[in-house]
C-alpha cells in the first residue's frame, strides 16, 4: 500500500479493548494522537493512523458480567451482607464516548469491538436483603445505588475514577479494581464501606433533583445506561443500610 509502519507504543489486552476499538483516539506515550483503524490479534498488533490533531478524545464503555468465585467470607453489614472476593469478569466494550474538548459528549456504538475477555480481579460486593424491595422496584432501585456507590468510592480511597468498575446482579453490587488481578484500592472500599454508603446518602439526600440528574445517581460514564433509574429507590436503601438496628437476641 506504499504506506510506511512504525511502532508507536504498547497496550495490554484490557486497556487495548477500552482505548484502541475501532474507531478510538489512542495517545502515544509523546502526546501524540492516533486513530485507530484496525488490528490482527494474532501478530498482537494494533494499526492507527497519524498523528493528527483532533479535537475529541475517546472512552470505551465497559459492560462487565461479574461471578463472585467464593462468598464464604461474606459478613453482615447493616441488615445486608458484604464481603470481598476474587470475582471473575467477562468485559465487552460495544459503544464508547467522543469528548470533544468544548464539553459536548457523544455516545457511539463501536465500528469495531475486540472480542469479550475473561479475567480476574479483587473486588467488594454488597448484597441487599429480598424484603428491602417491598415497596421500591428491585432493578431500577439497585442500579441507582450501584452508579452512587461507584461514583463516590473513588473520593473515599482517593484514586481515580476510572481504577474502579462497577457492575449488579439481581440484589448484589459489585465494586472492583477495573484490571486484571487487581491492585487492592477494592479491599479499601470493602473495609471503608460504612464511609462510602455515608456519603452516598448524604449525595443522594441533598440533590435537589426529582427523579435523578448527573450530581447524584446519573453516571457520566454509563451515558447510555442511565435510563430506568430510580432516585427514590436508592435513597430507600440507603436509608435502610444506615438506620438498621440489630435484632433483640
Amino acid at each position: 500500500s506504499g504506506r510506511d509502519f512504525t511502532a508507536v507504543g504498547q497496550i495490554d489486552d484490557l486497556s487495548a479493548m477500552r482505548d484502541a476499538f475501532v474507531p478510538a483516539v489512542w495517545t502515544g506515550p509523546d502526546g501524540k494522537s492516533f486513530v485507530v483503524t484496525g488490528w490482527d490479534q494474532k501478530k498482537q498488533e494494533i494499526y492507527c493512523e497519524g498523528p493528527r490533531e483532533l479535537s475529541y478524545l475517546t472512552r470505551g464503555i465497559p459492560v462487565d458480567t461479574v461471578h463472585v468465585n467464593d462468598d464464604s467470607g461474606a459478613t453482615p453489614f447493616h441488615g445486608a451482607l458484604a464481603g470481598y472476593s476474587e470475582l471473575s469478569i467477562t468485559r465487552f466494550v460495544p459503544s464508547y464516548r467522543q469528548q470533544h474538548h468544548s464539553g459536548v459528549e457523544l455516545t457511539l456504538d463501536c465500528e469495531r469491538s475486540w472480542p469479550p475477555l475473561d479475567f480476574d480481579t479483587d473486588g467488594a460486593f454488597l448484597r441487599l436483603p429480598v424484603d428491602w424491595f417491598h415497596d421500591v422496584p428491585r432493578d431500577e432501585s439497585v442500579k441507582a445505588l450501584e452508579h452512587i456507590l461507584l461514583r463516590v468510592a473513588p473520593a473515599v480511597v482517593a484514586c481515580d475514577p476510572s481504577d474502579l468498575e462497577g457492575s449488579r446482579s439481581g440484589a448484589t453490587i459489585y465494586i472492583y479494581d477495573s484490571f486484571g488481578g487487581g491492585v487492592g484500592l477494592s479491599e479499601s472500599v470493602y473495609l471503608r464501606l460504612d464511609e462510602v454508603v455515608q456519603l452516598a446518602y448524604r449525595i443522594v439526600s441533598t440533590c435537589p433533583c426529582e427523579h435523578g440528574c448527573p450530581s447524584c445517581v446519573m453516571l457520566p460514564r454509563r451515558p447510555d445506561g442511565n435510563r430506568d433509574l430510580s432516585k427514590r429507590g436508592a435513597l430507600v436503601l440507603l436509608e435502610r443500610c444506615l438506620l438498621y438496628t440489630s435484632p433483640s437476641p
